[in-house]
């Protein structure tokens, strides 16, 4: 279950849960992604020993610095072991548009960039019919020609 107050999130779940009678778990190991930008981990543990392993960074799409992984393992668990462990973190809800913004950005990057490339002209020589005079000047020879 996951629950906030403002920047404050609290993420609850069962670190085992009843899949069929008389359980027994001889190892589990649990890893919780949290959303990019999550920080200041609290974690309240169950009555049992759950052993905490290193934090992890993964990186999926649209990523910039990575998600953090907490890694969580415990023993010999059975069914009296199905109780809940409480996460608090920090998130930020303005970091849920980054993904959003940063894939507009890219489009309008892109756009402009064909944009100002198919306005370029790359051509060496110069095309007479895409010459422009001046307004109200005589551009063909002939006209010049009968005036003197």
């Amino acid at each position: 279950m996951l629950s906030h107050s403002g920047q404050n999130y609290k993420l609850e779940f069962p670190f085992v849960d009843h899949s069929y009678d008389n359980l027994v778990i001889d190892e589990a190991e649990i890893r919780v992604i949290l959303p990019e930008g999550a920080s200041g981990f609290e974690i309240v543990y169950p009555n049992y020993e759950i052993v905490r392993g290193a934090d992890e960074k993964i990186k999926t799409y649209l990523d910039t610095f990575g998600r953090p992984v907490l890694v969580f393992s415990a023993k010999n668990l059975e069914e009296n072991h199905i109780k809940n462990i409480e996460i608090y973190y920090k998130f930020n809800p303005i970091m849920l548009l980054q993904e959003p913004l940063l894939v507009v950005i890219a489009f309008m990057v892109i756009f402009a960039s064909v944009i100002i490339i198919v306005r370029l002209d790359f051509s060496i020589s110069v095309d007479e019919n895409k010459r422009s005079s001046p307004a109200g000047c005589i551009s063909s020879r002939g006209a010049i020609q009968q005036h003197r």
